[in-house]
């Protein structure tokens, strides 16, 4: 299964950019393949449903997708989840950065 992960890039999140980095991964039960890294914009949702469907995507993990996120699951038949979602599967949730544990 094909899956793509948009992460916010430090640098371009500074001037506000609608441009994120996207990788994408083949991932089979355990096994999981970095297969190619873009930078995309996704304020152009049209463009990142092309992209996605020539890169074969089936699944794609990204926050800021709200209103888009509906219009790319009809439009290219894409399972669009939160990036938080990553968590559920062990080999992704190494991308995410660890939230810091509250001082009680």
């Amino acid at each position: 299964m094909r899956i793509a992960i948009v992460l916010d890039n430090i640098y371009l999140a500074e001037m506000e950019s609608h441009i994120k980095k996207i990788m994408l991964f083949e991932a089979d039960g355990d096994l999981v393949i970095a297969i190619d890294e873009d930078l995309i914009s996704l304020s152009d949702i049209s463009y990142l449903c092309l992209w996605l469907l020539a890169k074969q995507v089936v699944r794609l993990y990204c926050d800021g997708l709200t209103e888009e996120g509906k219009t790319l699951r009809s439009k290219a038949g894409i399972e669009v989840y939160p990036l938080n979602r990553i968590r559920d599967h062990p080999i992704l949730q190494a991308l995410l950065l660890k939230e810091e544990k509250e001082n009680s």
